[in-house]
């Protein structure tokens, strides 16, 4: 099916249609598929497989002793959808307890498909039950003149790592050298520059020397430098990153965008606790407190260590919801809203430096115990402390 270029000529009816069905479909989509599979499922991300997979590797990597050893097998369909039984479609739509109309509405819209080849804007063979035929519509991947090649494809990490696979494997063969002077790459608009970087970015914290690197290259892709012509960069690249209001032109810190990513995994290990990724880092590395109070461990794995290395910056823009107040120590994390870093700006008491925020309420009224309040904290401080609610005592505190 990848060497043609499928074209849906669904009428309107069939289309609104499946559509209606598809929607009713996705509300029953958790129920029938697991928890670990990253598609189709809101609020599902394949990130959340990959740090599992680098955790899981970990362990595997670092088990050294004991009678049994760990082993992980990868496997890969071959075009899954296209290969997909019908009748083991239709018996699993069954055991998963749907209606016999609605499946047969289902099957209906996938065995009923029929296939016809256009050559030129005429059909051929007419319709087809399977796509047999030979390379006729082969994609054009490359155009060849007397002295020039123009190769053609995705702007992906695979087809780069072929066409240079292929260009090494010509060189050895044929004793020729492609002139790297007289050559050039055109992108088009929809490719980001980011793209190949951001993947690593969103799992693990690179290195400064990397960062480095990548806002070297960054900045003299733009201003059209390279190893052979050098360019002036008329403006610096750290005024380039800053936003167009503050006269720069919005580009990205490596580093900054990088702890950015990883900000956005460690927040889902706090609104999602009960993920499979974040049940399995809290199973390993905090199993009695959470991602905001855990330590390193012993034998961490790299990713891991990244999520920690970026805690200091959602720290400074979080702070726990009070519910009972039996898991907030007063003076080590971030409960009131009176400052901008939710921090308290007055002095710990040592005689009351392990108190927790149920030691400042009357569990038995359900109030602040005004007068040690007052007494502990600055007015400033302790004011902001009375204002806040006390109508979750009944759940624990949300970091």
């Amino acid at each position: 099916m990848g060497q043609f270029r499928p074209i849906d000529l669904c009428n309107t009816v069939v289309k609104v249609i499946s559509k209606a069905l598809a929607r009713r479909l996705k509300n029953f989509l958790p129920y029938v598929i697991c928890e670990t599979q990253s598609a189709f499922i809101p609020n599902h991300f394949i990130t959340d497989n990959i740090l599992l997979a680098y955790e899981a590797h970990h362990v595997i990597k670092n088990k050294k002793t004991g009678r049994d050893g760990f082993m992980s097998i990868k496997l890969d369909m071959f075009k899954a959808y296209d290969r997909v039984e019908w009748s083991f479609m239709k018996a699993m739509l069954i055991h998963l307890g749907f209606g016999a109309n609605w499946v047969s509405l289902i099957v209906s819209y996938v065995e009923f498909v029929t296939y016809s080849l256009l050559i030129n804007g005429e059909q051929v063979g007419g319709e087809l039950s399977g796509l047999t035929m030979g390379n006729v519509l082969q994609p054009l991947s490359h155009i060849m003149f007397a002295y020039d090649t123009l190769l053609l494809g995705k702007a992906s990490i695979e087809e780069a790592q072929t066409i240079k696979r292929i260009m090494c494997l010509y060189e050895q063969w044929s004793r020729q050298s492609v002139n790297v002077q007289k050559s050039t790459n055109i992108f088009s608009p929809n490719v980001e520059l980011w793209s190949i970087p951001t993947y690593t970015m969103q799992f693990l914290k690179l290195p400064t020397q990397v960062y480095k690197e990548i806002d070297t290259l960054l900045s003299n892709y733009w201003w059209g430098s390279d190893t052979k012509n050098k360019k002036i960069h008329w403006i610096s690249w750290t005024t380039l990153c800053k936003s167009k209001e503050e006269g720069g032109l919005g580009f990205r810190k490596a580093q900054d965008f990088n702890n950015a990513l990883l900000c956005k995994q460690a927040w889902r290990l706090l609104t999602d606790p009960n993920s499979t990724l974040a049940l399995t880092y809290k199973a390993r590395y905090f199993p009695n407190g959470s991602f905001l109070t855990a330590e390193l461990g012993t034998k961490p794995s790299y990713t891991w260590c990244s999520l920690l290395s970026i805690r200091d910056l959602i720290n400074k823009g979080t702070k726990w919801e009070l519910g009972n107040g039996k898991n907030i120590n007063i003076w080590k994390q971030r409960w009131v809203n009176h400052t901008q870093s939710n921090m308290l700006i007055t002095p710990c008491d040592a005689d009351f430096k392990d108190f927790m925020v149920s030691n400042l309420i009357d569990e038995d009224i359900g109030v602040w115990k005004v007068d040690l309040v007052r007494s502990l904290f600055f007015p400033i401080v302790s004011e902001a402390i009375l204002q806040i609610s006390l109508s979750h005592l009944d759940r624990v505190d949300i970091p």
